[in-house]
């Protein structure tokens, strides 16, 4: 992270993961037969980060960025490649006072499935949180997702 002056803040993030999912032991219906197979999930990205503070009580934070995955499906006598490019990115505005604290969040991302895969995930999200004593806090949220 670079602070730029007191309010802005910047960060660039780099990510790399691979995910294999040896499903040799599971029946894959091809249209034309079943067939043993494994996946392998390759990706890449990268994202920058803006955080601001609008006042001492209100801040927000953007990002953007994109994954590169690299899906490669591989069954007895064939091999499967595929590559695709996914736009991801995130805004969130936080408002605290004393006592409470109220978040907003609207994000698209990446998400692994069980089998190697990946999804695009389109969420929003609202949450309160409230100090009611030292030691009692109570938290509200709703999240909704695609």
């Amino acid at each position: 992270t670079h602070t730029l002056d007191p309010r802005n803040a910047v960060q660039l993030s780099l990510n790399g993961s691979t995910f294999t999912a040896d499903n040799s032991n599971r029946a894959l219906d091809l249209g034309a037969g079943t067939a043993l197979f494994k996946n392998e999930t390759d990706s890449f990205g990268i994202s920058g980060v803006y955080q601001v503070s609008f006042s001492p009580t209100l801040s927000g934070t953007l990002q953007l960025g994109t994954i590169r995955n690299t899906v490669t499906v591989t069954t007895p006598g064939s091999r499967f490649r595929s590559t695709d490019s996914t736009l991801i990115g995130n805004v969130s505005l936080r408002k605290r006072s004393e006592r409470t604290t109220l978040n907003f969040d609207l994000g698209r991302s990446q998400v692994p499935r069980s089998d190697g895969r990946t999804v695009t995930r389109t969420s929003a999200g609202f949450y309160v949180a409230r100090v009611v004593t030292p030691r009692v806090n109570v938290g509200l949220g709703v999240l909704a997702q695609d």
